[in-house]
Formats: structure tokens, C-alpha cells, sequence
């Protein structure tokens, strides 16, 4: 009985090892499971990954992530910060100190700002609509004419200053009579004269400036030399072009002669004129004709 006992364990054995060894090689292997949930088999002698095998969930239904296309990939849109053209203010004031003015046009508009000790005052600005950035610099430029202030630029920064200190300053010179905008800001206009004298031009503008505006006579260039804002310079300009035409101030006389000969008197009339416009050199003298 022992015998065969015996036998019989050890035929059971040896069928047991037969069949280990004709089963799959994947139950011989390990099972190795990543982050996309994958089975990986590995050989345990050459210890080299086989071929992926998706993982079976339970409800039967194979499960296999997909590479995120270009579509879905998410990208930051760039957002554009919105022009000057394209803001809108709407500028309501009612008695506020002049720096706090400046320090609100300041941080609308990005600019730097040097204010003079003399800046001071209240200031009242009714603008039920809404204005644009660059509208809104316009009139913070007229405001600070009306109480006697200007702009004065200076590299990456603006000075504020009293209008009547304006003209010692470095303030924009232009010398073209077209391309002017109505803005309020204190510049030196050289207004180039054709036919008229300047001198005479200059009584005629003198009471249209301000008290803190100049105009200046160049006669030997025919010349005047305006400091003004540019709203007033612009208006300045369209009276010069309706004074400056030719033929301005000319008058002709006829004188009749009662013994003396016309002819020696031409002779002595032109000889005394000549000599007066050599005395006057450096001065536009006034054309005498003697015939």
C-alpha cells in the first residue's frame, strides 16, 4: 500500500510539472502596469518587456488612452491691450487741485510729469461724453492754458510750468506755416513774410497775443517770431496770409510842376532816396519810384 502510495504522489508531480511547463508565457511572466494602464509581460530570463497588451476592465470594454492632438492641446490666447484711439474717458472735475488733475492724466495716458512750484488753483471740467485718450490730453492742455500753464517736453518727461517762463525753456521752434494742429501748448512759430514789413505786421498782432505770449520783428529776413499756443498761432497765421499779398502799402502820386523841369527833379528826387537807403542798410526800405 505504501508502494503504490507513493506512486501515486509522485505520477501526481510529475503531471503537475508538465503542466506548468505547457502553459502561456504569460502567466510565467510579471505582470507590469503603468500610467496609461497598459500590461507589459516580461520574460524572467531574458528579462526584456513583450509586446503592450491593453488592459480588460471588468465590464469587458478595452480601455486605450490616445495622444492629445494639436486641437486639444490648450494654448494661451494672447490678449491685445486695447490703443489710446480705442479707450474712453469720461473727464468730470468739480474744483480739484491742479496736481491731482495731473496725476489722474498721468496714469491715463502712461506720461511722466515735472510740476513747477508755481502750479497751483482749482480747476473745474464738466464732459458729460465720453472722450478718447488723446482727447483727453487736448483738453488737459487747455486746461493748463487757461490758468496760465504749459507743457514742456524734455526727453521721456514733461515739464509744467507757467506760461510766461515758457519762452526761455526748450519748447518745440516750428518753421512750416501749414500741418498745425488746435492744440494748447505753448511753441515758437517763425512766420516767413513775402511782401509785408514785418515791423508794421508786428503792431497789427501785438493786441491779438497774450500777456505771456511775444512776437518779435526780423526785418533784415523779413521775419516775425511768434511764441504762442498753437490754437492762437494757427488764427495768427491766416491773418498774416491775408496781409502779406503784393503790392501792399504802394500808392502812386502824381505832382504836378509849375517852372522846374521834371527831368532834373527825377534826377534829384532818386539821388536823395538812394542815399537814405544806404543809411538804413540792414532794414527792408521801402521801394521809391521816381519817374
Amino acid at each position: 500500500m505504501k508502494i503504490s502510495l507513493n506512486k501515486n504522489l509522485l505520477l501526481l508531480f510529475v503531471i503537475l510539472c508538465l503542466v506548468l511547463f505547457l502553459l502561456p508565457g504569460n502567466i510565467m511572466g510579471a505582470r507590469v502596469t503603468g500610467e496609461d494602464k497598459l500590461v507589459t509581460t516580461t520574460d524572467k530570463k531574458t528579462a526584456k518587456p513583450k509586446k503592450e497588451v491593453p488592459e480588460v476592465q471588468p465590464a469587458g470594454r478595452i480601455i486605450k488612452k490616445k495622444p492629445p492632438t494639436k486641437k486639444e492641446i490648450p494654448v494661451k490666447a494672447k490678449v491685445k491691450q486695447p490703443a489710446e484711439e480705442s479707450k474712453y474717458v469720461t473727464i468730470d472735475f468739480d474744483n480739484v487741485d491742479i496736481p491731482v488733475f495731473i496725476k489722474f492724466i498721468s496714469e491715463l495716458t502712461g506720461r511722466n510729469f515735472v510740476i513747477d512750484k508755481g502750479v497751483k488753483g482749482e480747476v473745474t471740467i464738466i464732459s458729460p461724453k465720453k472722450i478718447s485718450v488723446k482727447e483727453a490730453y487736448k483738453v488737459f492742455e487747455s486746461v493748463l492754458e487757461v490758468h496760465g500753464f504749459t507743457t514742456v517736453p524734455a526727453g521721456d518727461i514733461i515739464k509744467i510750468v507757467p506760461s510766461r517762463d515758457a519762452r526761455a525753456k526748450n519748447i518745440e521752434t516750428r518753421l512750416k506755416k501749414e500741418a498745425i494742429s488746435p492744440e494748447d501748448k505753448v511753441i515758437t512759430q517763425i512766420i516767413s513774410l513775402d511782401f509785408a514789413n514785418p515791423d508794421e505786421l508786428k503792431k497789427i498782432l501785438s493786441p491779438l497775443i497774450s500777456k505771456s505770449s511775444v512776437i518779435l520783428s526780423y526785418a533784415p529776413t523779413g521775419m516775425l517770431v511768434v511764441t504762442d499756443v498753437l490754437s492762437n498761432i494757427k488764427r495768427l497765421l491766416k491773418i498774416v496770409k491775408a496781409l502779406d499779398i503784393e503790392g501792399i502799402g504802394e500808392q502812386i502820386s502824381v505832382i504836378p510842376l509849375q517852372y522846374a523841369s521834371s527831368q532834373d527833379i527825377t534826377k534829384s528826387l532818386n539821388l536823395i532816396f538812394q542815399q537814405a537807403a544806404k543809411k538804413r542798410k540792414g532794414t527792408l526800405a521801402t521801394l521809391i519810384k521816381i519817374v
